[in-house]
C-alpha cells in the first residue's frame, strides 16, 4: 500500500502538508446459503456461487493540512481537507427471491470532508479538546438489490463528527 508525502515547516511550530494513500480491508470467505431457493437472484447478478470469497475494498485518500502550535506550545489547532475515493466497495446484499444475504464486493463511492482539532493546556495540569469534522460521503455507481443509488450518501457514514473532552492531571503520592 502506497503512501506519498510531502511536508513543509513554516516555522518551529507550524507545518503544512500534503499526502497520497492507498488502503484496504482484507476480503473473506461467506458462509453457505441455499443456491437452488436463491438461484434467480444470484442469475440476476451474474454470480453462480454466492457461498464463495468476496474480494478486498481498496480506498485512495488525498489530503491536504496544517499543524499548528500557539502561546507556547499550550494551543494546538489541525486542520485538513480531504477527497478519498473507494471502490469495491464490501456489502453484504441480501436476495429477494430467497431472503439470504452474503458479502460481495459492489458499489463505488467518494468522500470529501473537513476535520478541525485543538487542544488547549489551559493549565498545567488541565488539558481541554475540541474536534469538528464534516463529510460529504456519495455513492458513485448503483448498488443492486439495494435501494442505493449513484449520488445516494453512503449509509453509515455520518456527516457531521463532533467532540470534546478535558484531561485533569493530578498526584497521587
Amino acid at each position: 500500500t502506497p503512501k506519498f508525502n510531502l511536508s513543509y515547516e513554516l516555522g518551529k511550530n507550524n507545518m503544512v502538508y500534503a499526502q497520497a494513500v492507498k488502503g484496504f480491508r482484507l476480503g473473506g470467505v461467506n458462509g453457505a446459503i441455499p443456491v437452488n431457493l436463491c438461484r434467480p437472484d444470484l442469475d440476476a447478478l451474474g454470480i453462480t456461487d454466492a457461498a464463495g470469497d468476496f474480494g478486498s475494498d481498496s480506498v485512495w485518500n488525498y489530503e491536504v493540512g496544517s499543524k499548528n502550535q500557539f502561546l507556547d506550545r499550550r494551543l494546538t489547532l489541525n486542520v485538513s481537507g480531504y477527497y478519498i475515493k473507494w471502490k469495491d466497495m464490501q456489502t453484504t446484499l441480501t436476495l429477494p427471491s430467497c431472503s439470504s444475504g452474503f458479502r460481495t464486493n459492489v458499489g463505488k463511492a467518494r468522500s470529501v470532508g473537513l476535520e478541525l482539532e485543538t487542544r488547549l493546556a489551559a493549565t498545567d495540569s488541565l488539558d481541554l479538546y475540541g474536534t469538528l469534522g464534516f463529510t460529504d460521503s456519495r455513492l458513485t455507481e448503483d448498488v443492486p438489490f439495494t435501494t442505493w443509488e449513484d449520488g445516494d450518501t453512503v449509509p453509515a457514514v455520518p456527516r457531521w463528527q463532533i467532540s470534546a473532552g478535558a484531561r485533569q492531571g493530578f498526584r497521587l503520592f
